[in-house]
């Protein structure tokens, strides 16, 4: 059983409703940060002669209560996420500035003394915000007044380079953002827009019905320790096996099905399909074909 399969089978016994519809979208994103994680260090895959940034940042729309923060949970929470493993750290987080993402210098007694932000402590990590419209209202305030372009950069690139009058903060960061809001506050620049692959939820009355009797099945239903701490242990397996893959053709099909699309809404697709294609792949083999199946 693929890390696909047996990944919405552990949900699905959780009585985690419509994890078939959504939750591939959450696997892509994190074999994704994998593959990235390990295209930095080896020659697998280049665009325009340079290594690309792989990561897939997901951004899920959905009204109050459906499913944002229980997804996310699910995945990455420590004790039930299935996706939390020791070597790639997740980390939930309400609200963040600036100064909370980037990071900044404040002054101890007169000396300057760098403070980390989200995206360096987390630099190999994943940051999961139940409700990005926190972000984006931090975006509007004098104390964050440029946090959009050090974001921008963060999550495209992941060069950050910031001078205040402290002194100079610059690192490179791999974090992958995944985060939820709502579709009454969804708010988001252009520039900044392009940065996330979009889960786009307007739900039908037979699916407030169908999550009324989620919450009625999933009472009593407790963790399967075993098959959790398994799950976990393949995806470490995952991430060793990714050393073996040396290269990654894209088929003309996965294009022919791209053809209309702007040029940019490419390099999402792309992810998409990569992130797909290594979860639902039986073996890492050196030679990796991201195709339609």
């Amino acid at each position: 059983m693929t890390l696909y399969d047996e990944g919405l089978e552990l949900l699905r016994a959780g009585k985690i409703y419509f994890a078939e519809r959504f939750i591939p979208y959450f696997f892509a994103s994190y074999a994704c940060h994998c593959f990235n994680l390990r295209n930095i260090l080896a020659n697998i895959y280049y665009e325009h002669r340079g290594k690309p940034d792989m990561r897939l940042h997901t951004l899920m729309v959905a009204p109050p209560g459906f499913s944002k923060s229980i997804f996310m949970r699910q995945l990455f929470d420590p004790v039930m996420g299935i996706l939390n493993t020791p070597t790639v750290e997740a980390v939930f987080e309400g609200s963040c500035t600036e100064a909370g993402f980037i990071g900044t210098i404040d002054k101890v007694n007169g000396q300057p003394v760098p403070r980390m932000g989200l995206a360096q402590e987390y630099q190999n990590g994943i940051v999961a915000i139940e409700e990005f419209a926190a972000i984006t209202k931090a975006l509007e305030q004098k104390h964050s007044a440029t946090f959009e372009a050090q974001l921008n950069s963060a999550l495209f690139g992941g060069e950050v380079r910031k001078r205040l009058a402290g002194g100079l903060i610059k690192y490179h960061t791999n974090v992958t953002l995944i985060a939820g809001t709502q579709t009454t506050r969804f708010d988001i620049s252009g520039g900044l827009g392009r940065r996330f692959s979009y889960i786009y939820w307007v739900p039908t009355r037979a699916e407030f019905q169908a999550l009324r009797d989620a919450v009625r099945e999933g009472a009593n239903v407790q963790l399967d320790q075993p098959a959790l701490e398994n799950y976990r242990n393949k995806l470490l397996k995952f991430q060793s096996d990714l050393d073996d893959l040396k290269h990654i053709i894209y088929t003309k099909d996965l294009y022919d099905v791209m053809a209309e699309r702007p040029h940019f809404e490419f390099l999402i697709y792309r992810k998409i399909a990569l992130g797909y294609n290594l979860f639902i792949a039986d073996k890492i083999s050196s030679e990796l074909e991201i195709r339609l199946d």
